[in-house]
């Protein structure tokens, strides 16, 4: 019997998506870039401290890191946009975000989505803030496991 190959394209689109969920949680709208033909692989616009945030974010399913001239290019979209370069590696099942400060490779601090304020209020009635309604219409029935 013929051993299956990883489909690294699906399984880059699906960690794409689920980035996407993961964001939606905290109130970012959120687009996809297909095949990672921009500096970000997705595009997140949400709520943010006095102005909304736009997080430009590349995906790295088996890298904490990414290449020299892709930081650059983000770094680029970034400083042009008013947006924040991040990066999302997947370890452990959930994605690992970290925002980018400088060109080298060492150059970063971790990053976390604020919360929105319904998440706030959720934390003080005592449900679980890990614990969200659904997943949004387009996503049903797709689960990950983090």
């Amino acid at each position: 019997m013929a051993r299956k190959e990883k489909n690294w394209v699906r399984a880059g689109a699906e960690f794409e998506l689920m980035i996407m969920d993961d964001l939606h949680v905290y109130g970012f709208i959120t687009q996809r870039s297909s095949g990672s033909r921009g500096a970000a692989d997705v595009i997140a616009f949400g709520p943010g401290e006095g102005r909304p945030e736009l997080l430009l974010i590349q995906a790295k399913m088996s890298e904490e890191t990414i290449p020299p001239a892709e930081r650059r290019s983000l770094l680029d979209l970034a400083r042009r946009s008013g947006g924040v370069p991040v990066t999302a590696s997947r370890l452990g099942g959930a994605p690992v975000y970290r925002e980018l400060t400088g060109q080298g490779p060492k150059e970063w601090i971790p990053f976390r989505p604020r919360r929105t304020w319904d998440d706030t209020l959720r934390g003080i009635r005592g449900i679980p803030l890990d614990r969200h309604c659904e997943l949004p219409p387009r996503h049903r029935g797709r689960h990950w496991s983090p």
